[in-house]
């Protein structure tokens, strides 16, 4: 039974070497994946950055505008319709920035829920190459019982994969 003894060993060997070259892909998918989603929420901070940015630049030059359109009719601005259009306006501002980042805030979160997906998802990855090495492993020790049983095919023909009449179907 040498023979049945070596295929056995050849499988669990490959299944080892299979299961472990599946790990460690998919371990590092998963670290890429990672990576892309932090540079995502990087580039929206820096996005929700430069919009606040322009937002407070645009508001500056309306009030100065206002001011100067106000002054230039001889109305002060600190006082009376320049200062209530100047307020409506730092107002709407205002507004305009809180929803903005509520926006952000909903484009964060989803982002971090995809980043903890990713970690179960990397904690799956050791449990998944287990059950599959243990598949292997039992395929193989199935094939190695059937070779070793009395009327199994011809040991030096038998090969993983062929009829058996143990199994009755293709492994």
């Amino acid at each position: 039974m040498p023979i049945a003894a070596a295929l056995a060993i050849a499988m669990l060997i490959t299944a080892a070497a299979s299961t472990a070259t599946a790990a460690y892909s998919a371990h590092q998918q998963s670290k890429a994946r990672e990576a892309e989603i932090e540079a995502q929420e990087e580039a929206l901070q820096a996005e929700a950055d430069e919009t606040e940015r322009r937002r407070q630049v645009r508001l500056r030059q309306v009030l100065g505008t206002q001011r100067a359109h106000f002054g230039a009719r001889g109305i002060p601005s600190a006082s009376g319709s320049a200062a209530a259009l100047a307020a409506e306006t730092i107002a709407s501002a205002s507004a305009e920035q809180a929803a903005d980042e509520r926006l952000s805030a909903i484009e964060s979160s989803i982002l971090q829920g995809r980043a903890r997906q990713e970690g179960f998802q990397r904690g799956l990855i050791p449990v998944a190459a287990g059950l599959q090495f243990a598949s292997d492993a039992t395929s193989a020790a199935m094939t190695y019982r059937a070779l070793r049983k009395p009327g199994a095919p011809d040991q030096s023909t038998a090969a993983t994969g062929a009829q058996t009449p143990i199994f009755g179907r293709y492994q």
